[in-house]
């Protein structure tokens, strides 16, 4: 038989420390969420799987595949089409948490709960799925009309906590509940108030919950509470009400499980999904620049010796442009750092839109960018003319005016116009002719030839004889 391999809700291996500590904290979360018979999956803001615990792999049949892939599919397959399942995405616009009980093919029951994930600006980002085994509470409901006997003997054995109300008094608990209670016999409990058994700050709401069954005789739907056991300790319980005929006489049946270990497990959750924010901020900022989200230094590396294998597979040449802007530091003394910020974030975008998707624009330090292109053309020649319409283009999008706010004190602002030009180096590149330190070294000088020129210009690095 082959066995499922199950994406944990871990996080790849990665070069920072924070990382490190990410994986093992979610490890130990996707084994307490097993634990718990918890089904969890994580969902990006497309609802497609991200991650999902082995649970969910064992009730959905999932396997490596199914990241990526989009959950409604799947879970139509355990319950069928729905209603409900069109109506998920509309969920996900929303950050209060959906929950309904459902019916798979099979017959079990299940209480699913999608919760949205918020990003601090409010906007959704993804979701959590989480799927708990309510079959057992579903079949006690069954079995309530189907004789007080046979009732009487699914109860007593279920190992749902089922406990028989009259006039606010325990008049029936089965073993689950004395056992839940941590009383000794039925004997502690019989007689008793059931709402010494409620915390305070839930006793007004189960109050008039028993007091509208009293009254109407309408089902008081699942919700969770805080109860004491006879020690004073407290569990967290899922509860359950409905008004039933007991030995003659109107009754209230109280089914209720402990969900402290679930709770625990969604607490890890929360504070998982935290981390890994935090983990993947950290990822990100190791090889990104902070201001403008360009690849840094260690990005730029990879992808000249990414474009050198390209070349050489290709038979083609690649190009590698070093950029610097002209003047910039005079506009730092004259409007101040945060308007030279404003610059560099603006240069990096017009940079962006003026390269293809496949090549890459980094900032290499201060007002220096570097980008990176390949494949070209097989001919040399034919790859120089190619990289100097290129370069033109470049240095007209950069010299197009920026509109940059000033902010004084007291929350006044103004607008400047700016017009910035560039200097550019180029340096052709040919398979691995050369090392990535050499090819940007090419550049940089071919730039520094456009400073001496005059600024505002394009040069070529020129291999010596």
């Amino acid at each position: 038989m082959k066995k499922t391999q199950t994406p944990s809700l871990a996080l790849p291996l990665g070069p920072e420390p924070a990382l490190e500590a990410a994986l093992a904290v979610n490890k130990e979360l996707s084994e307490l969420l097993d634990a718990a018979g918890i089904a969890t999956i994580l969902l990006d803001h497309q609802m497609h799987i991200r991650r999902f615990t082995r649970t969910a792999a064992q009730l959905l049949h999932l396997n490596l595949d199914a990241v990526g892939r989009p959950v409604v599919p799947l879970l139509s397959r355990l319950v069928g089409d729905v209603p409900w399942l069109a109506d998920m995405q509309a969920g996900m616009n929303s950050p209060i948490p959906v929950e309904v009980q459902v019916q798979t093919t099979a017959g079990l029951w299940f209480k699913l709960r999608i919760q949205p994930e918020q990003k601090p600006d409010n906007t959704i980002e993804g979701a959590v799925i989480t799927l708990v085994d309510i079959t057992e509470m579903k079949r006690l409901e069954k079995a309530l009309l189907d004789g007080e006997e046979r009732y009487r003997t699914m109860v007593e054995w279920s190992p749902e906590a089922i406990n028989i109300l009259r006039d606010g008094k325990f008049i029936y608990v089965n073993s689950a509940a004395i056992e839940l209670y941590g009383a000794t016999s039925a004997q502690d409990l019989l007689g008793q108030p059931s709402r010494d058994r409620v915390h305070p700050d839930d006793l007004e709401s189960a109050l008039l919950r028993m007091k509208s069954l009293t009254l109407h005789g309408v089902s008081a739907p699942l919700v969770e509470m805080t109860f004491f056991k006879l020690d004073g300790s407290a569990i967290k319980v899922q509860a359950q009400a409905k008004r039933v005929e007991y030995e003659g006489a109107p009754a209230v049946h109280v089914a209720w499980r402990d969900i402290s270990e679930r709770k625990r497990a969604q607490d890890a959750l929360r504070e998982s999904v935290q981390r890994t924010e935090m983990a993947d901020e950290v990822l990100h900022l190791a090889f990104h620049d902070a201001l403008t989200n360009l690849p840094n230094r260690r990005v730029l590396v990879d992808r000249i010796d990414q474009a050198m294998i390209a070349s050489k597979r290709s038979g083609c040449h690649g190009a590698l442009m070093f950029i610097d802007l002209d003047n910039f530091k005079t506009l730092n003394d004259t409007h101040g750092h945060a308007v030279g910020d404003q610059l560099l974030i603006e240069v990096a975008q017009r940079l962006r839109n003026s390269v293809r998707e496949a090549d890459t624009v980094a900032r290499f330090g201060g007002d220096e960018f570097v980008v990176v292109f390949s494949p070209l053309k097989s001919d040399k020649a034919d790859s120089g003319s190619q990289a100097n319409i290129i370069a033109r283009n470049i240095c007209a999008a950069l010299s197009q005016p920026y509109r940059l706010t000033i902010r004084h004190e007291g929350e006044t602002q103004n607008t400047v116009e700016h017009v910035c030009t560039a200097s550019i180096g180029v340096a052709l590149f040919f398979s691995h002719e050369a090392g990535h330190d050499d090819i940007l070294k090419w550049a940089d000088m071919a730039m520094y030839q456009a400073k001496k020129s005059g600024r505002n210009a394009i040069r070529f690095h020129e291999p010596s004889a």
